[in-house]
Order: C-alpha cells, then sequence, then structure tokens
C-alpha cells in the first residue's frame, strides 16, 4: 500500500541526509582534500555512509526520510545535473566530440549487457549495472531503477559494484596516468 508519509515521518531522516550532503560538502572543500586527495563530495558523503552505517545502527525513525531522499529526490537531482549543461556548451564541445561521447556511451552499455548475458546475470541487473557504467555510477541506477523495475537486491548488488569500482577507479586511475604519463589529465 503505497501512502505518502508526513512530514513528521520523513523530517528525521531527512535532516540526517542533509547534514551529510553538507558535511560532505564542507570536507571536500578543505585544502588537503581538494588539492591533494581531490575527493568529490559524492565520494565523501559515500564514505561518511558506509562509516555511518558500520558504527551505528540507524535507527527505524530515520528510515522514511533516508528512502525519501533514495528515490525520488536523488532522481530530481540526477534531471536537475542535467539542467545545468546549456545549448551553448553542448555547441562548444563541437558534433565530432559529441559523437565520440554518444558512440562510447552506446557501446559501453551494449557491452556491459552483454558481457551480463555472458556471466548470466540476470537481465535486469545486467541492465543497471550497464546503467551505471555507461552513464553515471550510482544516480543513474537509481534513476534507472524504477524504469527496468529490478528487485530490491539487483539494485542494491549493482549500486555496491558500481560505487565499489568508481572508489576503486578514484584511487587507481591517478597512479595509472601518472604511469603513462598522463598528467594533463591529473591536474598537475
Amino acid at each position: 500500500m503505497n501512502r505518502l508519509k508526513s512530514v513528521g515521518e520523513v523530517l528525521p531522516g531527512l535532516a540526517l541526509v542533509v547534514a551529510m550532503a553538507i558535511a560532505a560538502n564542507w570536507i571536500a572543500e578543505l585544502p588537503f582534500v581538494k588539492d591533494s586527495l581531490r575527493f568529490s563530495s559524492l565520494l565523501i558523503v559515500i564514505l561518511l555512509g558506509i562509516l555511518l552505517a558500520s558504527v551505528w545502527k540507524l535507527p527505524d525513525l530515520l528510515g522514511a526520510g533516508i528512502k525519501l531522499a533514495q528515490k525520488p529526490i536523488l532522481r530530481w537531482a540526477v534531471a536537475g545535473l542535467g539542467f545545468r549543461l546549456t545549448l551553448q556548451e553542448v555547441a562548444a564541445i563541437g558534433v565530432p566530440a559529441i559523437a565520440v561521447v554518444c558512440l562510447g556511451v552506446t557501446g559501453s552499455f551494449l557491452f556491459c549487457v552483454w558481457l551480463g548475458k555472458i556471466l548470466g546475470l540476470g537481465e535486469k541487473l545486467s541492465l543497471l549495472l550497464a546503467t551505471g557504467g555507461a552513464i553515471c555510477g550510482a544516480s543513474a541506477i537509481v534513476a534507472a531503477d524504477s524504469v527496468v523495475e529490478a528487485e530490491g537486491k539487483d539494485a542494491a548488488v549493482s549500486l555496491g559494484i558500481i560505487t565499489l569500482w568508481g572508489t576503486v577507479g578514484i584511487f587507481l586511475f591517478p597512479a595509472v596516468a601518472k604511469a603513462l604519463g598522463w598528467g594533463i589529465l591529473l591536474m598537475d
């Protein structure tokens, strides 16, 4: 039975989510984090969430607000990211670059779906992993989850895998780029 939650039911969980987002943005702007670690506020809020869930059993009181933040609010936030991109910015990139991006995203998506089939993953799990891998990670998975209509475990597994590999990539990519002499990508 779907029913709207009252403000009192969602406020505690939303307050926690907002506090974590504010803390993550503040930490991301600290000189050491910004200049040396180069951690985004997204990575920091994920790490804060992992830390918080590891040391504290979240009370049921927070569940409704956290659930609201996970689904509709995050979907609107992902859509809002697209609104930040203007047509002038897209035009400045140029047609060849846009074509490469479109082909790259489409190719990555199709490859991930194919690989999921080869590995014997379910269709919905493969679609969620492909969406996260080809488009923009965890937020894309959350946004696509309602379209794919996957089981909760598929969404959780795909979020975990994409977050894990995204986190590994954050640490691994700078080392690989430096070893290959790709200094321009490291913003040196």
